[in-house]
């Protein structure tokens, strides 16, 4: 890869879907029920740092067996003193507004948890690269080799759960 590419490569975003992630929040806040989703799903599997904090919440409002409503999760937030890292409650709003297609939450899901699959193959190969390019220490390739695959199988084995 040139370096010029390289560099523009690393300058981009990440994969990732911010509506997806809206639309999966919103069909949860209005379905009679989360399951199949809540534990597909983990927190870092968000890209946006504000749908990070509010399945958290989602998920630990599912475990107190509590409604998983805009109102719920904006009192659990405001209990943690989190609302303003979401955006408000207004941004709650704003998500369960945006909703058109509550039954695709499985789906939104599984693309969800597929950009995250993705992001966590980027970050691999590029730790695996810098520790290539390192020149002061001489790296084992096939060491390097060995824990880069094991790492991107979990990934892989992630993917096949769902």
């Amino acid at each position: 890869m040139e370096t010029a590419s390289f560099d523009r490569f690393l300058s981009e975003d990440l994969p990732h879907n911010f509506i997806l992630e809206k639309a999966l929040i919103g069909s949860v806040f209005v379905s009679e029920s989360a399951d199949g989703v809540l534990n597909m799903i983990e927190p870092e599997d968000f890209y946006d740092a504000r749908h990070r904090i509010i399945w958290q919440t989602i998920k630990d409002l599912a475990k107190e067996k509590k409604p998983l409503d805009p109102v719920s999760v904006a009192v659990s937030l405001k209990d943690w003193d989190l609302t303003d890292q979401i955006g408000g409650e207004r941004y709650l709003m704003e998500i369960e507004s945006s909703v058109t297609a509550p039954s695709a939450k499985r789906n939104y899901a599984v693309i969800i948890k597929r950009l995250s699959c993705l992001r966590e193959l980027i970050k691999v190969c590029l730790e695996a690269a810098s520790k290539a390019m390192r020149e002061k220490e001489m790296v084992d390739p096939a060491v390097l080799g060995q824990e880069t695959i094991k790492k991107i199988e979990k990934i892989i084995t992630r993917l096949k759960d769902d």
